[in-house]
C-alpha cells in the first residue's frame, strides 16, 4: 500500500511558527524528524515496488513511483522547507551550526542521489554554483536514472531559486532589447556557461561578446556553446574569453584593459550573492569603468523572505547572501560611478534583477 499523507497541496508560504517560549533547535529537530519520516516513506514505498516488478519492467515501475509522488513531494517538501527556513533564520549562529548538521545527518542522504543535489554538495569546481550546476539549472530535468534521484533532484531544480535563476534569460534579454543599439558590445563578468546570451544569439541577435570567468573551463565551455550556435545559425557575433577573478578587477591596476571596452552592457548574473557589502561596491566600482557612459550594468541577486532557503543551505550547501530590494540598490550607489534605474522582482519572490547605468 502506498505511503499515507496528510498534507495540502499549495505554494509554501513563509509564516512563524510554533510555542513562542520553545528553542528553535527544539523546532528545528522536529521538522527535521517530520521530514526525514517522510523521506523513510518514500524510500520504502520503491523498494517495495523494486522487489514487485520484474527486471523487464522496471523502468516501468520507476516512472511509475515518480509519476504518482511527485506531487505529494513537492507539496510536503514546499510545505516543511518553508517552515524550516523561517525557524533557521530567526536561529543564532551556534543554533545553526547545530540545525546544519542534523539536517545532514538524516536529511541531505537522500537528495545525494540526485546528480544536480550532489554537484551542488561536492562542489567539485569549488563552489555551489559553478558552471556546470548552472547548466543543469537551466535544463531544468534532473538526469539521474534512480527513481528517488529523479524525485529529489526534480524537485529543487523546480522551486523558486532554480526557476528565478531561469528567470534572468527573459529579463536580461528584454534590458538588452532596450539599448537600442544593433549590435552591442557586451561583457559577462562570472560568465559561468553563459546561457543567457547563447540562447540572445540563437534568436537572431548579433554582438561582439567577452565572457570573463576566473575558471578556464567555464570559459571554455560557454565558448564552445556560444561558438556552437554561431556557426549553426551563420550569426556574425564575435566572441573573446579573458580568465580573471573578481579580486583581479579590484586589485590590478592592469586587469580593466584586458578586458576591453567600452561596453554598451555588462552584464554580472550570479557572482554578487558569494560576496560581502563592502566587496560587492569595491567590485562593482571597479568594473563599471569597462562601461561607457550611459551604458548598462544588468545584475542580479537573492533576496527573501525565501522559503527555500533551507533547502539551499542546509541541503545543498550553498550558502549565499540575500538582500532586500533597497539595500542592494544602496550598494549600487554607493560606487558613485552607478545610478539604479529599475530592480525587479522574480514571480517566485526570492531573487531580484537590478539594471544601473554608469554615471
Amino acid at each position: 500500500m502506498r505511503h499515507a499523507l496528510c498534507i495540502q497541496a499549495g505554494n509554501p508560504t513563509v509564516t512563524g511558527g510554533g510555542n513562542p517560549q520553545e528553542h528553535p533547535m527544539d523546532s528545528i529537530s522536529e521538522l527535521n524528524i517530520e521530514l526525514h519520516h517522510f523521506l523513510i516513506g518514500l524510500d520504502d514505498d520503491w523498494r517495495r515496488r523494486q522487489a514487485a516488478a520484474p527486471d523487464p519492467s522496471l523502468a516501468a515501475a520507476a516512472d511509475a513511483f515518480v509519476a504518482d509522488w511527485e506531487p505529494q513531494v513537492r507539496a510536503r517538501l514546499d510545505a516543511t522547507y518553508a517552515r524550516l527556513s523561517t525557524t533557521v533564520e530567526a536561529a543564532d549562529d551556534a543554533t545553526r551550526a547545530r540545525a546544519a548538521e542534523a539536517h545532514r545527518l538524516l536529511i541531505q542522504p537522500y537528495f545525494l542521489t540526485s546528480r544536480f543535489c550532489r554537484r551542488c554538495v561536492d562542489k567539485p569546481l569549488g563552489y555551489a554554483g559553478d558552471y556546470g550546476a548552472v547548466e543543469m539549472i537551466y535544463s531544468g530535468t534532473e538526469t539521474d536514472p534512480a527513481p528517488i534521484g529523479r524525485l529529489l533532484g526534480g524537485y529543487t531544480l523546480q522551486t523558486g531559486p532554480c526557476e528565478a535563476h531561469r528567470g534572468r534569460l527573459p529579463w536580461t534579454h528584454a534590458r538588452l532589447a532596450e539599448l537600442g543599439v544593433e549590435r552591442p558590445r557586451l561583457l559577462s563578468f562570472a560568465c559561468g556557461p553563459e546561457v543567457v546570451l547563447r540562447r540572445w544569439v540563437e534568436a537572431g541577435n548579433t554582438a561582439d561578446i567577452v565572457l570573463a570567468d576566473h575558471d578556464a573551463n567555464a570559459l571554455a565551455f560557454a565558448q564552445k556553446e556560444l561558438q556552437r550556435v554561431i556557426r549553426r545559425t551563420k550569426n556574425t557575433s564575435t566572441v573573446r574569453t579573458v580568465t580573471m577573478s573578481a579580486r583581479e578587477v579590484m586589485v590590478d591596476p592592469g586587469a580593466i584593459p584586458l578586458l576591453g571596452g567600452p561596453f554598451d552592457a555588462v552584464m554580472v548574473l550570479g557572482l554578487l550573492d558569494y560576496l560581502p557589502d563592502a566587496v560587492v561596491v569595491r567590485f562593482l566600482k571597479a568594473l563599471s569603468a569597462t562601461l561607457r557612459p550611459g551604458g548598462t550594468l544588468l545584475t542580479s541577486n537573492l533576496t527573501g523572505p525565501n522559503p527555500w532557503r533551507a533547502l539551499m543551505e542546509l541541503t545543498s550547501d550553498w550558502v549565499v547572501a540575500h538582500r532586500t530590494v533597497a539595500g542592494f540598490e544602496a550598494l549600487v550607489s554607493a560606487t558613485t560611478t552607478l545610478a539604479p534605474t529599475r530592480t525587479d522582482i522574480h514571480a517566485s519572490g526570492v531573487n531580484l534583477y537590478n539594471a544601473s547605468i554608469r554615471l
